[in-house]
């Protein structure tokens, strides 16, 4: 797969309910993808939350996303009112696909089952309600299997998933059943991307959203006390504390703007630090984790994000794709290497 340099443009854009800051280059993002909410030919489309490319056929997100309602209707999203756009940093998919975009219907929507929650955490279900009254997730993932290929070019490739497996992840990159504070205080800096939107303005189809770009932002560690301290420190977030969610999320906050929104949702975060290293070539960086649905509106609940560890997606999508091992062996490649 090939490596990823990245040459960030750094021009903000500062948006209404949008945590997300600059302008960001699909050379830079080439395996993000929006995913609309679309139910007949002449409604106008409305963003969900944002995906990742997994393979040419499946696009990773959270059940969140798709358990969340639209217009007042009711989870579950179908696949039939589902669309994915991909190669593009432009929001407006009517009559734009060309070049490296493409539009795709949805055939499938997939959740994690039983046996890939017994498998992973060891539990039988996978949602819980909060104090808050939030319903939280373990395994907060979902795939959107495509209708029809995507195709490969400078703007569309797959994500870097670059743990070898959910059973060496337990044995080599975390500290399992451990409090991630006994071992990490510092990690380097990541980024996401995401094409966030105000919730408080899109109540309607035909409302458009406050920007049309896909935006990124440079995103700091905060370690899971502090996370912790953040959530509960807001009556309305109580619920989310860490013996719900034992050392399955990571916490990174922005330093720019304070939280989230909905569309940001299944954002992936990117670490240019994380992955192998061959040689003497420095690590190209992988998924670290997807954003999680969490409570609260767009610039409202100050909270960091929290992001699933992206190896507890593994035996979700292992079954799913049915294609051996995920992530694949990595041939030639040495011990990983972790900047911290």
């Amino acid at each position: 797969m090939r490596s990823f340099v990245f040459f960030f443009l750094v021009w903000p854009i500062v948006c209404r309910g949008l945590e997300l800051g600059w302008t960001a280059s699909m050379s830079n993002w080439p395996f993000i993808a929006a995913i609309f909410h679309k139910p007949k030919d002449k409604d106008l489309p409305k963003l969900l939350c944002t995906g990742t490319i997994i393979d040419d056929l499946h696009i990773l997100t959270t059940e969140y996303c798709m358990v969340t309602p639209v217009n007042g209707k009711p989870p579950f999203q179908t696949p039939d009112v589902l669309k994915i756009w991909v190669g593009s940093g432009f929001r407006d998919i009517d009559n734009k696909e060309g070049g490296d975009a493409q539009l795709r219907d949805v055939s499938e929507v997939l959740l994690p089952s039983d046996q890939d929650l017994k498998k992973t955490i060891g539990i039988g279900k996978n949602n819980f309600t909060g104090g808050d009254g939030f319903v939280y997730r373990y395994l907060d993932f979902s795939i959107l299997r495509l209708d029809k290929e995507i195709l490969y070019n400078k703007h569309v490739i797959p994500a870097r998933f670059d743990v070898r497996s959910y059973q060496d992840s337990q044995k080599q990159y975390v500290p399992w059943k451990r409090k991630l504070d006994e071992e990490i205080d510092w990690i380097p800096d990541c980024f996401m991307a995401g094409w966030g939107y105000d919730e408080t303005k899109i109540q309607k189809l035909h409302e458009k959203p406050n920007s049309q770009r896909l935006l990124f932002n440079r995103l700091k560690f905060t370690p899971r006390s502090k996370c912790d301290l953040a959530y509960c420190s807001n009556c309305s977030l109580c619920g989310n504390s860490t013996e719900h969610l034992p050392n399955i999320y990571w916490c990174f906050s922005s330093q720019t703007w304070p939280d989230t929104c909905p569309g940001d949702h299944g954002a992936p975060l990117y670490c240019p630090w994380f992955g192998f290293q061959r040689g003497n070539i420095k690590t190209v960086g992988a998924i670290f984790g997807i954003l999680s649905g969490k409570p609260g509106t767009c610039n409202k609940a100050r909270v960091p994000g929290k992001f699933t560890a992206i190896w507890f997606a593994y035996n979700f999508i292992e079954r799913v794709l049915n294609k051996g091992k995920f992530p694949p062996p990595i041939a030639e490649l040495g011990d990983p290497d972790w900047a911290y």
